[in-house]
C-alpha cells in the first residue's frame, strides 16, 4: 500500500551517519525501470556529470565498471514496481561488480519483487502507524503553532483530531495531509466541517483518496491551478522548485500586485509552492544536498484526476483522442514527431497554451513539423523542444507573440534566428547543454522582458564578445560574463548600471577597459550577485605609475554589495588592495582568490590595524597565486582552506590561535621546512583540483616535514612527498592508516630521519620500503606498526625492510621521542647518545609555520628544544 512512509524510512537509512561511514558511495535511484536509464541514473549520480541518454548499455556497463567496481556502495532504488525476473538479471550481474559489503536497498509495494531481487532477509513490511502513533503526529503538527489556544479550545480540538485521524485509518500520508490542512487554524466549527464532510463516505478505490480530495478542495483557486499543472509531468518526476515556479509564472497562474510585477511574481510563485509543501502535496527529497521534490503517486493520481480536461499527458505515439478543452500537453513518448502531427490536427490545436517533452531521450522533429506549429500554436506561452535534434528553428517562431517560455536544451541548435527576438513577452530562455551555439545574436538586447539566460558554465567561459546594449536588459538575472570595451558602443561599464536584478555569478573582463567608467557598473547596488570576479587582460609588459594608479582608482570604484560571499581579482597591477577590502564593508565574504596581483606587496583584512572590526575571521578559503611581491598574510583570520602559489617572499602562515580551523592545505615550492601542528580538522594536504594534485611532491626544496597533532588527517598525499625531503616526522595523528603509495618513501632518496609516533590506526610501511639513505627510524606508540617491524619471531612482515638501517628505534615504551614530555619527565636520548634534536641541525631552515604546539611553555618543554624553536621563528 502507498502512503505508509516507505520512502521515508529508507531516507532515515540512507542519511544515517551509522550507514554514512560504511560505504564508499551512496547513490538513490527513482526507478521506472529501464536499466539503462537506471544505470545512467547511477553513474550520473556517483560521477556528478550529464550522461546522455542514448548511450549503449555496453558503454553504460563499462562505464559503471569505470566509477563503482570494487567499491563498497549503498544504492537505494525506490518505488520498483518490475517484478519481472528476466528484466531484473542483468541489472543483478552488473550491481555484483561492486566491491564486497555493497548493499541494494529496495522499497516496493509489490511482495514479489523481493523474491524476484533474491534478497537474503524477508522485505520489512511497513503497516498502518498504531493509533496512538498516529495521534501523537496529527497532535505534533497541528498544533505547533497554538500558543494563544485555551486549554479548552485545545481539547475540544484534539478530540475532533482524533476522529479524523480514525477516518484516515492511520495512514501516514493521508494523517500528513489533513494535518497540513488544520495546521494554524483553532476554529473548531471548521475542524467539524472537516469531520463531517459527505467525501470520508464516498465510495473510493483508495482509502488515501477522501483525504487527499479534501485537502484539495479547500485550496485556494490559484493554488488548485498551480496543483493542476503538475499532473502532466510522469510520475516519480524530480520537481525543481525555481524551475516549475518560473513554469507557473510564465502560464499566468501566479498573481502579483507589486509594481515590480515579474520579480514580485516568481517571489508570490515561490510562496505558493510552499503553501502545497506544508499541505504535503509535495515530498522534500533528503537524500543530498540539492533542493529537489517528490510528489507521491497518490497526490499525482488526484492531480490527473481534478485537472482533466485542461491538462493531458501524451504517453501513446498513436494516440488521438484528445479531450476536446485541452490547453496544457505534455508528451511522454520516446518519438515526439507523431505525436505533435496528431495535436495540431486536434480541435484543440489553437487554444494550446504548453508543450512539454519532459524526458531525457533524444527525439527526432522535422523542420516542417516546428513550422506549422509556430503557426497554428499562436497561443502557446510555454514550449519546451529539449532533448531534440533540431538544428535550427524557423523563423516563423516570430508568430509566438505570446510566449513566455522557451526551451532548446540539450539540442544540435547552430544558432538562433533573427525572427526570435520579436518575441517580447519572453522571460526565459534556456539553451543549457547545446555544444554547437557558440555565440548569441546581436538583436538579443529587444527581447527587453527576459529574465532568464540560461547557458552552461562552459558556454561563458568560451565566449569571446556578446551581444552589444545588454544593458537593455534591465530584468535579467543572470549575465556570468561582461566583456568590457572601450572601442566599441554598448560594451562600456555602464551596460551594468540598471542591471540590478543580477543573481549569482558575475565575471566582468578587460577592466583596463573601464578607466574612466568603472563606477557605473554600480555594482554596490546589485545585491544578489554572491560571487564576483574582477578580471585584467593578461600583460606581460611593465605598467606605468600612471596607469598602475589607474588600476587602482578603477578597483577602489568596482565596491560590490555587503551580500557577496566570494571574490576573484585577477591580472591586477596596482600596488595595493582597494579600502573595501579591509574597511568592514563586505561582512559575508567567504572565499578570496587572488592570482597574478603581481605588484601588490601587503594585504590587510582589517582597518587601522584593527582587523576585528571586520569580518575575516569567519572567511573559509583563501588563494593567493603568483602574488610574487606579497610578504604577508593578515594578523587575524582563521581560515578551512589555505592555498598559497608563487609568493616567494611569503614566509609566514596564520599565527597558531587562528589555524585551528585549517582542514586543506596547497603550497608550492618555496619551503625549507613545513610544520603542520595541532590543526585539529585537517583532513587532507592536497588539492581536489586535478591539475594540481600533488602539492607535497612539487614542494622541491622541502628538507624537513613536521605533521602533529592532526586527528582528523586519515592518509598522506597520495601523490607524493618532496623529493629532497631529509627529515619526515609525524605524531599524534590517531586516525592516519597509511602513509601513501607503494614507493611514497622508496623515492625519496635523500631521507635520512623518519620518526613515527602515535598514530595507532597505521598497519604497515609502504610496500617498497625505504630508501637506502635513510640512517634513522623511530617507531613509537604505533602497536600495528611495531608488530609489523618486530624483529623476534622470526620477524614481521615489514623487518626485512628496515633491517639494515645503521640507527633503529622500536619500542612501545611510552617515552615519546617527538611528543612534548610531562613536566617530571626529560627526553629520552636515543640509542646513539646524540641529541634527541639532532635531525635539526642538518641544514638551514627557513620555516614556515603553521603552529609550534605551544611549545614556548618551558614548564613543558625542555630548555634546549625552546632554544631550537626560537631559533626556527627567528
Amino acid at each position: 500500500m502507498g502512503g505508509l512512509g516507505k520512502t521515508t524510512v529508507a531516507q532515515l537509512v540512507y542519511n544515517d551517519e551509522r550507514v554514512k561511514i560504511c560505504f564508499e558511495y551512496r547513490m538513490w535511484v527513482w526507478v521506472d525501470f529501464d536499466i539503462s536509464k537506471i544505470l545512467k541514473d547511477i553513474i550520473e549520480y556517483q560521477s556528478e556529470m550529464k550522461y546522455d541518454i542514448t548511450l549503449s548499455l555496453n558503454l553504460l556497463e563499462s562505464r559503471f565498471r569505470e566509477f563503482l567496481a570494487g567499491k563498497k556502495f549503498l544504492l537505494v532504488l525506490d518505488d520498483v514496481w518490475n517484478d519481472d525476473y528476466m528484466k531484473w538479471a542483468p541489472l543483478k550481474n552488473i550491481l555484483n561488480q561492486g566491491g564486497m559489503g555493497s548493499k541494494v536497498l529496495v522499497t516496493s509495494r509489490i511482495d514479489k519483487v523481493s523474491d524476484v531481487m533474491g534478497t537474503l532477509q524477508p522485505p520489512y513490511r511497513l503497516g498502518n502507524l498504531a493509533e496512538l502513533e498516529c495521534r501523537s503526529l496529527f497532535n505534533k503538527i497541528a498544533f505547533e503553532q497554538s500558543g494563544n489556544l485555551s486549554s479548552q479550545r485545545r481539547s475540544e480540538l484534539e478530540s475532533i483530531g482524533e476522529e479524523i485521524v480514525r477516518k484516515c485509518q492511520h495512514l501516514p500520508l493521508a494523517v500528513e495531509v489533513m494535518v497540513g490542512l488544520l495546521r494554524g487554524k483553532g476554529d473548531v466549527q471548521e475542524w467539524q466541517r472537516i469531520l463531517k464532510n459527505d467525501i470520508w463516505d464516498a465510495e473510493s478505490c483508495s482509502q488515501i483518496f477522501p483525504a487527499l480530495k479534501l485537502s484539495f478542495d479547500h485550496l485556494s483557486s490559484h493554488l488548485k491551478q498551480c496543483y493542476a499543472f503538475c499532473s502532466i509531468f510522469p510520475k516519480a518526476y524530480i520537481f525543481d522548485k525555481k524551475e516549475l515556479v518560473k513554469l507557473w509564472v510564465a502560464e499566468g497562474f501566479v498573481l502579483s500586485n507589486s509594481n515590480h510585477q515579474l520579480e514580485s511574481a516568481e517571489e508570490t510563485g515561490s510562496q505558493y509552492f510552499d503553501n502545497l509543501l506544508v499541505r504535503s502535496f509535495f515530498q522534500p527529497l533528503d537524500v543530498d544536498q540539492k533542493e529537489r521534490y517528490l510528489m507521491h503517486d497518490f497526490i499525482h493520481n488526484l492531480a490527473r484526476h481534478v485537472s482533466r480536461p485542461y491538462f493531458y499527458q501524451v504517453e501513446d505515439v498513436n494516440d488521438i483522442s484528445y479531450p476536446f478543452h485541452f490547453r496544457h500537453a505534455s508528451v511522454l513518448c520516446k518519438e515526439v514527431e507523431q505525436p505533435l502531427i496528431n495535436i495540431l490536427q486536434s480541435k484543440s490545436k489553437r487554444r494550446l497554451r504548453t508543450i512539454l517533452v519532459p524526458n531525457d531521450y533524444l527525439k527526432d522533429l522535422k523542420l516542417q513539423t516546428l513550422h506549422n506549429m509556430f503557426n497554428t500554436m499562436t497561443y502557446i506561452r510555454v514550449l519546451d523542444l529539449s532533448s531534440t535534434k533540431i538544428l535550427e528553428l524557423p523563423q516563423s517562431i516570430q508568430k509566438l507573440k505570446l510566449l513566455r517560455h522557451l526551451d532548446l536544451s540539450k539540442t544540435e541548435i547552430r544558432r538562433l534566428p533573427d525572427s526570435l527576438f520579436n518575441l517580447y513577452n519572453l522571460q526565459t530562455l534556456k539553451l543549457l547543454g547545446c555544444p554547437w551555439l557558440f555565440e548569441l545574436p546581436k538583436d538579443l538586447s529587444k527581447l527587453i522582458n527576459l529574465q532568464h539566460l540560461e547557458l552552461d558554465d562552459m558556454f561563458w567561459h568560451k565566449i569571446t564578445i556578446l551581444p552589444p546594449g545588454m544593458g537593455k536588459l534591465t530584468r535579467l538575472r543572470n549575465l556570468h560574463v561582461f566583456h568590457t570595451s572601450s572601442d566599441q558602443e554598448g560594451y562600456g561599464n555602464e551596460e551594468l548600471k540598471d542591471m540590478v536584478h543580477l543573481t549569482g555569478t558575475l565575471r566582468i573582463t578587460k577592466i583596463e577597459n573601464a578607466a574612466n567608467n568603472a563606477r557605473e557598473a554600480k555594482l554596490n547596488q546589485k545585491e544578489s550577485i554572491d560571487k564576483l570576479v574582477l578580471e585584467w587582460s593578461d600583460r606581460s609588459d611593465a605598467e606605468p605609475e600612471d596607469r598602475v594608479s589607474a588600476e587602482e582608482t578603477m578597483l577602489e570604484e568596482l565596491q560590490p554589495h555587503s551580500n557577496l560571499k566570494h571574490l576573484q581579482i585577477c591580472n591586477y597591477r596596482g600596488t595595493r588592495f582597494p579600502v573595501w577590502m579591509k574597511d568592514g564593508l563586505l561582512q559575508n565574504l567567504v572565499t578570496v582568490s587572488l592570482k597574478h596581483c603581481t605588484n601588490c606587496r601587503v594585504l590587510l583584512l582589517g582597518r587601522d590595524n584593527q582587523p576585528i572590526m571586520c569580518s575575516y575571521e569567519d572567511l573559509l578559503e583563501l588563494k593567493i597565486i603568483c602574488c610574487p611581491k606579497l610578504s604577508a598574510l593578515p594578523d587575524i583570520f582563521a581560515p578551512q582552506k589555505l592555498e598559497i602559489s608563487g609568493c616567494e617572499l611569503l614566509t609566514a602562515l596564520p599565527v597558531p590561535e587562528f589555524s585551528q580551523r585549517l582542514q586543506h592545505l596547497a603550497l608550492d615550492a618555496y619551503l625549507h621546512a613545513l610544520y603542520i601542528h595541532d590543526c585539529k580538522h585537517l583532513v587532507s594536504l592536497f588539492k581536489e583540483e586535478a591539475a594540481a594534485a600533488a602539492p607535497l611532491e612539487h614542494l622541491t626544496s622541502l628538507k624537513l616535514l613536521s605533521i602533529q597533532s592532526c586527528p582528523e588527517l586519515v592518509r598522506l598525499p597520495a601523490e607524493g612527498l618532496g623529493v629532497k625531503l631529509e627529515c619526515l616526522m609525524i605524531g599524534c595523528c590517531p586516525n592516519l592508516e597509511y602513509l601513501g603509495p607503494v614507493d611514497v618513501l622508496k623515492r625519496l632518496s635523500s631521507l635520512k630521519d623518519l620518526y613515527i609516533e602515535d598514530c595507532p590506526k597505521l598497519k604497515c610501511l609502504p610496500e617498497e620500503g625505504v630508501p637506502p639513505s635513510l640512517v634513522h627510524l623511530v617507531i613509537q606508540g604505533c602497536p600495528l606498526l611495531m608488530e609489523q617491524c618486530r624483529k623476534e619471531g622470526g620477524g614481521g612482515s615489514d623487518w626485512t625492510k628496515i633491517k639494515d638501517i645503521p640507527d633503529l628505534e622500536i619500542d612501545s615504551i611510552n617515552d615519546h621521542t617527538l611528543a612534548l614530555p610531562h613536566e617530571s619527565s626529560q627526553p629520552t636520548p636515543s640509542s646513539s647518545s646524540r641529541p634527541w634534536y639532532r635531525h635539526f641541525g642538518c641544514f638551514t631552515v627557513m620555516c614556515l609555520e603553521v603552529k609550534l604546539d605551544a611549545l614556548q611553555d618551558s614548564a613543558r618543554c625542555p630548555e634546549s628544544f625552546v632554544y631550537v624553536v626560537k631559533q626556527f621563528q627567528q
